[in-house]
């Protein structure tokens, strides 16, 4: 019982649920909210509050992503909310702002951006977006000149059911980055082949503690992936009582 209380606590954190949650989206303004979006510290409540303030945000999302002269935070953060707010199952296509315009703006900037920052936040806003038709700029991106974006695209393709990215999400293993083999991991995980569970447990000993880490949250999603039911639920418990943190932080969001 006490273990069940302590799992429904912390689900109800990861969702967002809690003291902030009660404060008025009113009270704060949606121009305070978007100046919060590049404070690793309070992008999640700056995004949850943003959606609850609905169409009239998305916007100001929308002018925020494209200025230019916006930090580079508040951009990444606006493009990834983007896709997430106008996708199909948020409602009917918006009046102020229509899906299919945020598509063809995450399209561009993922295929012309200059900057990889930007161009990987438009992978994951078109994922958020849901759209498969989004498919073909995606796979486009697979050939992008930065590693993480590459990876990026892989992971967003595979979200939208399409794992033609495998390769490529493979290759860039080998990167030098360590924060392109996140990326790539992390779409290894999304794509869920149990035919790559070998190689990611060759990075169970790599000397960088974020490609470990990494490597072990792969072989969690994937092997959760082939489970149903009772039987997900009970992975996702079992695994609350792992020793780092990522991965009980990881179950924790499965539960929910």
């Amino acid at each position: 019982m006490k273990r069940m209380l302590v799992i429904a606590v912390a689900v109800l954190s990861v969702c967002g649920v809690g003291p902030t949650q009660a404060q008025s989206t009113a009270a704060v303004s949606v121009a305070d909210l978007m100046l919060k979006l590049d404070k690793p510290g309070q992008f999640r409540e700056a995004s949850e509050r943003l959606k609850m303030a609905g169409e009239p945000a998305i916007k100001d999302l929308l002018g925020t992503a494209k200025n230019k002269a916006k930090p580079k935070g508040q951009r990444v953060g606006a493009l990834i909310l983007l896709g997430e707010m106008t996708r199909a199952d948020n409602g009917p296509a918006k009046e102020l702002v229509s899906r299919k315009d945020v598509m063809a703006f995450l399209e561009k900037t993922l295929a012309s951006d200059p900057d990889e920052s930007l161009r990987q936040a438009a992978a994951i806003g078109l994922s958020n977006l849901g759209q498969v038709g989004s498919i073909p700029k995606l796979k486009n991106a697979l050939s992008d000149k930065s590693s993480k974006v590459r990876a990026r695209a892989a992971w967003a393709l595979a979200k939208l059911g399409d794992k033609s990215g495998k390769a490529v999400a493979v290759a860039v293993l080998e990167d030098k980055s360590p924060g392109a083999q996140a990326v790539a991991l992390e779409a290894i995980g999304e794509i869920g082949d149990k035919n790559l569970i070998p190689e990611l447990k060759k990075r169970y000993g790599d000397k960088n503690p974020r490609t470990r880490i990494n490597a072990k949250l792969a072989v969690r999603a994937i092997e959760a992936k082939s489970l149903q039911g009772e039987a997900k639920i009970k992975y996702f418990e079992e695994a609350l009582d792992d020793k780092q943190v990522e991965v009980s932080r990881w179950a924790l969001n499965g539960i929910a």
